[in-house]
């Protein structure tokens, strides 16, 4: 038996095609997580208006960024945590806690929409 040499037309071009799905999916998947992280923010920003004797600086602080596949929400005003956890004067009014996990049931619908609008 001899050593037979198989040949697939247009190979190269299916590589390509395939190369630029995974950059579309990614792309997508990328815009997915900045947009839950705005969500996010934006979540935080309402409780905080709506439930803390707020003088504009908590709200204000928080704020957001997104790099590829990760993405940060921070609120930087002095007394964030002390808004959030509470005190032993102070009652917790929790702000970060719901937005997130209003997101962790948000985000893998919005992610999953995003890379499956990518590969249509």
């Amino acid at each position: 038996m001899g050593l037979k040499v198989v040949g697939i037309e247009g190979l190269p071009e299916v590589k390509r095609a395939l190369k630029q799905v995974e950059s579309e999916v990614r792309k997508a998947a990328e815009r997915a997580v900045s947009d839950e992280a705005d969500a996010v923010r934006e979540d935080m920003r309402a409780t905080v208006r709506a439930t803390a004797y707020d003088t504009g600086e908590l709200h204000d602080s928080i704020d957001d960024e997104a790099q590829g596949l990760q993405a940060w929400i921070r609120a930087r005003a002095r007394h964030a945590n002390f808004v959030e956890h509470g005190t032993t004067r102070m009652p917790a009014r929790p702000y970060a806690q719901p937005a997130f996990l209003v997101a962790e049931r948000r985000m893998p619908k919005r992610v999953g929409e995003a890379v499956k609008g990518a590969i249509e």
